[in-house]
């Protein structure tokens, strides 16, 4: 079955892991799958982000770890979607700690008045929460198709480490 006014691209195989995007755009998503050479489709696939403007991310940081202590403060990130690396065969990027981004200087804290917090202030406050409630936070991209049947980027949170929501099996995939 042929695809009507589908423009096709092909590449090697060897180019599957590392091919960059194609179509140009502010924001793009191409699909690549692998053929075999009858042009059946292989059990492999990959997402792929691209687009010419970063994306400019703010987060209520209370919705990341959930303590009073955070209230009106933001996490505030911009990334470029080339580098977001969706995983091959699923949907979503590895989980990332959200301290971890901070360190790297890939995300800023701001306070309830838009301060800057520096990444030492923001972890010796981690350190002093109390022992019931969540001391971290993992994030990770995901395509997902929206309530009006578009692809979307959304960015998941949870109050947990990315080692333990690795650890366990449905937070995996």
């Amino acid at each position: 079955m042929e695809f009507p006014g589908a423009h096709w691209v092909y590449n090697d195989s060897d180019d599957f892991d590392t091919a960059p995007p194609l179509v140009e755009g502010d924001y793009t998503f191409e699909l690549y799958a692998q053929l075999r050479p009858s042009g059946r489709i292989l059990d492999n696939f990959k997402a792929v982000l691209g687009g010419s403007q970063p994306l400019d991310i703010t987060v209520d940081l209370e919705a990341m770890i959930p303590s009073p202590r955070f209230r009106g403060w933001r996490y505030r990130s911009q990334i470029l979607p080339r580098n977001i690396l969706i995983r091959k065969n699923m949907m979503s990027t590895a989980w990332m700690d959200g301290p971890a981004t901070l360190a790297c200087n890939e995300a800023a804290i701001f306070d309830e008045s838009g301060a800057p917090v520096s990444v030492a202030d923001f972890m010796a406050i981690l350190d002093d929460l109390p022992e019931a409630g969540p001391e971290t936070s993992a994030l990770r991209y995901c395509v997902v198709a929206g309530p009006d049947r578009k692809l979307a980027l959304q960015l998941q949170g949870l109050p947990y480490s990315a080692t333990v929501l690795c650890g366990k099996t449905a937070f995996k995939g």
